[in-house]
């Protein structure tokens, strides 16, 4: 059973790439050879190798709870050197345009709350006493650089997360005065939370698909979605 699964049977990669659409990852699993695929907890993990190193990559599902229990079953099962985040998000800010990638500085899940009850401030995570989760350095910076060697416009900067599609300019003021992001999502925060837990190395790269409009969203996600892939492939290539 998957149980047993989870216990028994390790497949150890270099990379750990989560994504949570399958359009995010189908350009991925499309590059990769000697590929194989486990269903574990209703998820499918497809590990082969990407560029001649061992990578996995799986489709997660949208939001914190699913992305966070996607990456926890890659550190149980796969051991990955380190974690890869890649996909789409909003921009917050009007520098920001669809089509342009940006590699996490940081994460903060800008709708994490316990101020009512003590907490120290919007955002802050009491498990790890943190707000704004550090992103690695030097994978981030090879994932930027990797990003302009694709052609992609590439900025570096906090990257928000929340459990929700982000349509509206107030909701984008608000996410903006707690996180300081300049692109929102809904999975990144969750991903850096666990990687933080288990002191992994952890990375985040996401390409704009829309200025928080669902229709641009819908015009522009496979194409952003390949970018974001274009850049992680390069990446796998050169880490």
């Amino acid at each position: 059973g998957e149980k047993r699964m989870i216990s028994n049977t390790k497949n150890k990669v270099k990379a750990a790439v989560i994504c949570a659409l399958t359009k995010e990852a189908e350009f991925l699993i499309e590059e990769m050879t000697y590929k194989q695929s486990r269903m574990i907890l209703g998820t499918e993990y497809t590990h082969g190798f990407i560029c001649g190193k061992p990578v996995c990559v799986a489709v997660s599902g949208v939001g914190k709870v699913a992305a966070a229990v996607c990456t926890q079953t890659m550190l149980l099962c796969f051991e990955p050197e380190f974690v890869i985040n890649t996909g789409v998000g909003g921009s917050l800010v009007p520098e920001i345009s669809v089509l342009d990638t940006v590699i996490a500085t940081d994460v903060v899940e800008y709708d994490y709350d316990t101020t009512s009850c003590g907490g120290k401030c919007e955002g802050y995570i009491d498990a790890i006493g943190e707000t704004h989760m550090e992103c690695d350095e030097r994978l981030s910076v090879l994932l930027a650089q990797c990003t302009e060697k694709s052609g992609q416009r590439t900025l570096r900067g906090t990257v928000a997360t929340g459990d929700k599609f982000v349509a509206d300019e107030s909701t984008k003021e608000k996410i903006r005065r707690i996180s300081g992001g300049i692109v929102c999502e809904m999975e990144g925060g969750a991903i850096g939370q666990v990687c933080r837990m288990a002191n992994v190395p952890f990375c985040v790269v996401r390409t704009v698909s829309d200025g928080g409009d669902g229709m641009e969203f819908a015009r522009f996600v496979s194409e952003a979605s390949k970018c974001s892939a274009a850049a992680v492939t390069e990446f796998i290539k050169n880490v």
